[in-house]
């Protein structure tokens, strides 16, 4: 009989047996326990350690437009030496030169 369509013959054993009956019925809290200790953790370090500092500090911070600030400083710094001027252009070279050989001299 207990294995019945007919629920209502199971209803004086539920009442009797009541908080058993709502933490068998409740799945013995497995998903409570599951949310409350592996899927809360995980949404919080999702959401506010690698959403917020790693990705968009680090990644889009540093990488993404750090990447574009020392190009443009590279670039702007490069249009100061660009004159027109060969002259100049030469002593770039010779500058150049002087510093490769200083650093294969002294190494």
């Amino acid at each position: 009989k207990l294995y019945s369509k007919n629920l209502k013959c199971m209803e004086p054993l539920k009442n009797s047996f009541k908080s058993f009956y709502l933490f068998v019925y409740q799945k013995f809290k497995i998903d409570a326990f599951y949310d409350a200790f592996i899927i809360y953790p995980i949404k919080f370090i999702s959401n506010n350690i690698l959403n917020n500092i790693i990705d968009k500090k680090v990644i889009d911070g540093l990488l993404v437009n750090g990447s574009a600030y020392t190009a443009r400083f590279v670039a702007r710094t490069l249009a100061i030496m660009q004159t027109g001027h060969v002259g100049h252009y030469v002593l770039y070279i010779m500058l150049g030169l002087c510093f490769v050989l200083y650093i294969i001299v002294m190494t």
